[in-house]
């Protein structure tokens, strides 16, 4: 047992007896917890938009504040992001503490002495987590608890902890009327990476537009040069346009990945479901399990005939595409409701787990 721990912990349960006791003698609530989520702000991407939408579902329940171990992108100026500077003594101290993705966990963890100490892990890389958990193990610091992105992950690891989908603004990301007549348009969006397109879908987006069918596809700037001269074929860059916008410009989002990057949730299909899209991803993602009932809910497909085939299916059908996408919003109501966002909340803000000797 690390003696310097335990005095740490012990320095910790009384200052938060006194805390309660000093406020039920005054007659006054209880204070609320502070968690401090910690990510990178460099890039726009899924930790990033998980990290800011969990703030939004913790606020009410917790003192919540957002930190970035880096400087922080433009597009995240108007965030509320702090950045960490230990130099000047700006990190997060007491309360929470909650690592989203792979932001660096520095030394200034050591001088925050924090409650609780929370890893969102949300890649396949068993090794990251190993060697991230080293670190934190290493110091005089609460028991680090585990947060998988889905159960792919989380089976990944071998090790124990929770699952938490990516939480979504389902008011943001809500289906809208597309226009009578409008061309079938197929699209999807992502980080502007060749990872996160699998090795056919320069030709299948080229075979789809030469049919006559509407591709639109933002961060895919990567795919200017397999793609030139594609007709119908339009590439955008990472927030062209804002993506709730975007989605509802499309009648159907088809989704994969590279195969050497098979991904782990992927919040942004969750965000086409509840945008009443039919979706149409590969079998290898971990929204494939989480989200996508195969034929109810959206498609998954094998390989890039299975693709094509769908998706021209959907195009040739209004009546399915138009079941499928309520379906789709459906799910996600039901996967993001109340009760699921309780459970989150009762997380983050409840006490630190008994610890084991």
């Amino acid at each position: 047992m690390n003696s310097g721990r335990t005095q740490v912990d012990a320095g910790r349960r009384v200052e938060r007896s006194r805390e309660t006791a000093e406020a039920a003698r005054e007659g006054a609530p209880a204070p609320l917890p502070t968690i401090h989520l910690v990510t990178l702000f460099k890039v726009k991407g899924g930790s990033q938009e998980r990290t800011l939408q969990l703030a939004a579902t913790l606020r009410g329940s917790a003192t919540v504040h957002v930190w970035s171990s880096t400087r922080v992108a433009d597009c995240y100026r108007d965030a509320g992001v702090r950045r960490i500077v230990p130099a000047l003594g700006r990190f997060p101290r007491g309360g929470t503490i909650v690592f989203v993705g792979t932001s660096p966990i520095g030394v200034w963890v050591r001088a925050s002495f924090p409650r609780r100490v929370i890893l969102i892990h949300n890649t396949l890389n068993v090794a990251t987590l190993q060697k991230r958990l080293r670190r934190l193990h290493g110091w005089p610091l609460p028991a680090t608890e585990l947060v998988f992105c889905s159960r792919k992950v989380a089976r990944s690891t071998r090790m124990t902890g929770v699952v938490h989908l990516s939480p979504i603004d389902l008011e943001r990301f809500r289906p809208a009327t597309r226009p009578a007549g409008a061309q079938f348009t197929v699209g999807r969006l992502s980080r502007d990476s060749a990872i996160k397109f699998g090795p056919g879908d320069a030709a299948l987006f080229r075979a789809l537009g030469a049919e006559g069918i509407r591709v639109r596809l933002m961060g895919a700037t990567c795919l200017a040069r397999s793609l030139a001269g594609a007709p119908n074929v339009e590439l955008l860059a990472v927030g062209a346009e804002d993506p709730a916008d975007f989605l509802r410009s499309l009648d159907c989002f088809v989704y994969r990945t590279a195969d050497e990057w098979p991904e782990p949730y992927g919040r942004v299909v969750a965000e086409a479901m509840a945008s009443g899209l039919p979706v149409v991803c590969h079998r290898a993602g971990g929204y494939a399990e989480e989200l996508v009932e195969d034929g109810r809910s959206g498609f998954v497909f094998d390989d890039d005939a299975q693709a094509a085939e769908r998706i021209r299916l959907l195009r040739d059908d209004p009546a399915l595409r138009a079941r499928v996408g309520a379906e789709a919003r459906s799910r996600i109501e039901r996967l993001y409701g109340p009760e699921e966002l309780e459970r989150v909340r009762a997380f983050y803000a409840g006490p630190a787990p008994a610890r084991r000797e």
